[in-house]
């Protein structure tokens, strides 16, 4: 029975995310409606400890173990460092295979978003595997419609597999590519090859084309009061990705920020961490590049999250499909549950555009390395580009001809954020206030605001509590 009431209830669900399930979610609910929320995650980020006093060269490498679900961009960063570093410029048959792997893998990706990680949430399947167990009943979409989105589960499953598998045959393997090296691949593109990426590829076309976007416009269509639901802030940021030219200074979407409702370009040096409501211990409102490797404090006063709050200009931004869409002019208004599932979609189809253009421009042939150069004892060095969810970057300082510094930011450190010193909210956060919540009980409106994010934890959280227990409900008079 829907309860609707003016009591206040606090509602804790964690885990929230289908995927790296290491979030969650607290909100008040007073007159059925989202009245304060806060985004946790309970499990410590210790990367950058792990990185300290490593020879520089296994930053292509060792960063995209922090998540197995986009490892992509974590290899296309680390190697931006390093070609920082050095003074390397990429190879053209390399920008171009790297585009090619990195928009594969990102189609695949999305798509696994939607079907398996955000669909389930507006659809009514079989209580059966591998369907979960629906709750709630605001299900509104007609039986013949939602059969076919349904049967699409299946479907995508077969899709993100075609992609890997189509995504492997430049970078080597997948969870974490092992042909980037700073300045190239080493791949050599043949006939071969070719063919058998666009036998997967057209596979993948027909899917987005064909099924994909009619699911979407489905859910849009039966569920139109999304569009306006689960708006977060109207500030949206991209690192840019898919190199145009050699030097990183060129990509096809666009690298900066829309603020204020205008465009705006990087300015790399406003990126900031706070930690004020972090289970960290560290300086606040400082720049990747400060001296300031964190440590955890489970203990720390007025903290609730593991996750750091990045910040640009003292904003909390927006990252992900709609934000890159948003940046290059491409999509209207705010963000919102609907635009967000209805931006990757979109996405998709502009990035096949792309991936056919690089695959056809490829030199037969003709190897993506190019003469490695030797480490230098010192230097400083970035890397930026864009996860399927967001905005990603590495930072890395070099001393001794070892790292004496590396700090991350990826994607889900923008949109999972919690406060800031300001008491500012992030993504998540903002983007739960004022949800309708028809069943306090069955929050699942809430649900669907969050994972319209394609929340992904691995790469903002990396070791676990082991006496914490994950798996809690706990609803609060």
């Amino acid at each position: 029975m829907k309860e609707n009431s003016s009591k206040k209830k606090v509602i804790t669900v964690d885990p929230v995310g289908r995927t790296e399930g290491h979030l969650g979610i607290t909100i008040t609910i007073e007159n059925n409606k989202v009245t304060s929320a806060q985004a946790f995650s309970p499990v410590y980020r210790g990367f950058e400890k792990i990185m300290i006093g490593r020879d520089p060269r296994e930053a292509q490498d060792l960063p995209t173990r922090i998540c197995g679900v986009c490892p992509m961009v974590h290899s296309v960063c680390g190697n931006k460092n390093l070609e920082m570093l050095f003074g390397e410029p990429f190879n053209e048959n390399a920008r171009l295979m790297r585009n090619i792997s990195h928009g594969t893998h990102m189609i695949g990706d999305h798509a696994l978003h939607f079907f398996h990680l955000a669909a389930l949430d507006f659809v009514k399947g079989p209580d059966k595997p591998p369907f979960i167990p629906r709750y709630g009943d605001d299900f509104r979409i007609p039986k013949k419609e939602n059969d076919e989105i349904v049967g699409h589960y299946i479907q995508a499953l077969e899709i993100r597999r075609i992609a890997q598998e189509a995504a492997t045959i430049f970078a080597g393997k997948l969870p974490h590519a092992i042909t980037f090296v700073p300045g190239g691949m080493t791949e050599t593109p043949t006939k071969e090859k070719i063919a058998a990426w666009k036998e997967r590829f057209n596979k993948m076309k027909a899917f987005v084309n064909d099924v994909w976007i009619k699911d979407v416009e489905a859910v849009a269509k039966f569920y139109p009061d999304y569009a306006t639901i689960g708006s977060g802030p109207s500030d949206y940021l991209s690192f840019g990705v898919f190199e145009l030219d050699n030097k990183d200074t060129k990509h096809y979407h666009k690298r900066g920020s829309f603020i204020d409702g205008k465009y705006e370009e990087l300015d790399i040096k406003r990126i900031t961490e706070d930690v004020t409501h972090t289970w960290q211990d560290g300086k606040d409102n400082k720049n990747p590049f400060d001296p300031d490797t964190k440590t955890a404090n489970p203990d720390k006063k007025d903290a609730y999250s593991f996750i750091t709050a990045a910040r640009y200009k003292d904003r909390a931004m927006e990252v992900g499909p709609f934000a890159r869409m948003k940046v290059d002019g491409k999509m209207k208004g705010h963000s919102s549950v609907l635009n967000r599932h209805m931006a990757r979609v979109l996405e998709a189809q502009h990035l096949i555009h792309g991936l056919e253009e690089w695959v056809d421009a490829l030199a037969l042939g003709e190897s993506g390395m190019i003469e490695q150069m030797p480490v230098p004892d010192e230097g400083t060095s970035y890397g930026l580009s864009e996860a399927p969810r967001g905005a990603c970057g590495h930072w890395m300082k070099v001393k001794g001809g070892k790292i004496s510094h590396w700090q991350a930011i990826p994607a889900t450190n923008w949109n999972g954020s919690p406060r800031d010193a300001k008491g500012n909210l992030g993504p998540f956060e903002l983007a739960l206030m004022d949800t309708p919540i028809a069943d306090p009980n069955v929050p699942v409106e809430a649900m669907r605001v969050v994972r319209s994010f394609d929340p992904c934890m691995a790469c903002a959280v990396h070791v676990i509590t082991p006496d914490r227990d994950l798996g809690k409900f706990v609803v609060v008079p």
